[in-house]
């Protein structure tokens, strides 16, 4: 059994919840919808980090949580 982690599914809920302007600084360029910038690499990674708990419980204990992005969120 493999743990999956649909990133495309939460990238886009994130992206549609921050809306064309709230997500421009994810981009690495506001041309360039296929790449992240540095922020956008953290905010994708966070998304892992976050569902990780849910599909491999026992990583749980192994992870932090903190990326600047939940606070723009709440």
């Amino acid at each position: 059994k493999v743990a999956l982690i649909d990133l495309n599914a939460s990238s886009i809920k994130l992206l549609e919840k921050l809306g064309e302007t709230g997500c421009l600084d994810l981009k690495y360029s506001p041309d360039d919808v296929q790449h992240h910038s540095v922020k956008g690499g953290r905010t994708m990674a966070q998304l892992i980090v976050d569902e990780l708990p849910k599909v491999a419980p026992r990583l749980k204990p192994y992870l932090k949580e903190s990326f600047a992005y939940k606070r723009n969120l709440n």
